[in-house]
């Protein structure tokens, strides 16, 4: 109730999940209200989320026509939509966030200089391996990326957390894509929200791993109820099996 009034990542990384999680049905109003509040939160994180999404499903059903749209869409965005100065204020703002510079993407503000130049000779350290310890990252003031568990927890730290959130929600799930595209997205979604360790986003992975997969048991289920003779038809001649 309260999730458009959070901070916009929060919003757009919440947004995108959940509606990746009921496969963009636009049928139910409260996804509507998810879309509309993660569009509105000029999240770059939603965007990103929702578009890998896209291209998962593209990719994996060989949706070529899709996928090429998908493509020139990006180029779209990224080469075009920054140098388009507009009299809205609003679509400046979110234009903006796509630019390409040489310090690479503008949108991409979850550091800042003293904590790149930290993190990059942290990494020539042995400390590297195992991290510092909690509470480190506070000398940089607020800053949001994945440096921050690696800094905290090591890069051998950083492998069994990102491990553990892979493997423990797909435990016998390895069949579903869908749960499969979920997970790899929360996992991407780390990059500029590594606060995952919470009940929040815990419910979110887990709760989306297991909706998907409740959901594709149930369609599986209502195809095997089909009569055979109903769903094994030559074309052209239906209900030939029928007796009198």
């Amino acid at each position: 109730m309260c999730g458009p009034f959070n901070e916009p990542g929060v919003v757009g990384t919440f947004a995108a999940l959940l509606l990746i999680a009921d496969q963009f049905n636009l049928r139910k109003i409260g996804n509507l209200i998810l879309l509309v509040a993660g569009v509105l939160s000029f999240s770059l994180a939603f965007f990103i989320l929702c578009a890998g999404y896209v291209v998962f499903c593209a990719i994996t059903e060989k949706r070529k026509d899709l996928l090429a749209m998908i493509m020139v869409g990006l180029f779209l965005l990224v080469y075009l939509l920054p140098y388009l100065r507009s009299v809205n204020p609003v679509v400046d703002e979110l234009a903006a966030r796509f630019e390409i510079s040489g310090k690479g993407l503008a949108g991409d503000n979850r550091t800042n200089r003293a904590y790149d130049a930290f993190f990059a000779v942290y990494m020539q350290t042995e400390e590297r391996w195992l991290g510092l310890g909690t509470g480190v990252n506070d000398r940089f003031g607020a800053t949001l990326s994945y440096k921050d568990l690696i800094i905290d927890y090591g890069l051998v730290g950083f492998a069994c957390l990102m491990l553990g959130l892979l493997l423990l929600p797909m435990a016998g799930k390895w069949g579903e894509r869908k749960c499969i595209y979920f997970v790899l997205l929360f996992l991407i979604s780390i990059y500029q929200r590594p606060n995952v360790m919470t009940l929040s986003y815990l419910a979110l992975l887990f709760g989306g791993v297991e909706y998907i997969f409740a959901r594709s048991m149930e369609m599986s289920d209502a195809e095997a109820s089909v009569p055979l003779w109903l769903s094994e038809q030559p074309a052209g001649l239906p209900f030939s099996g029928l007796k009198e």
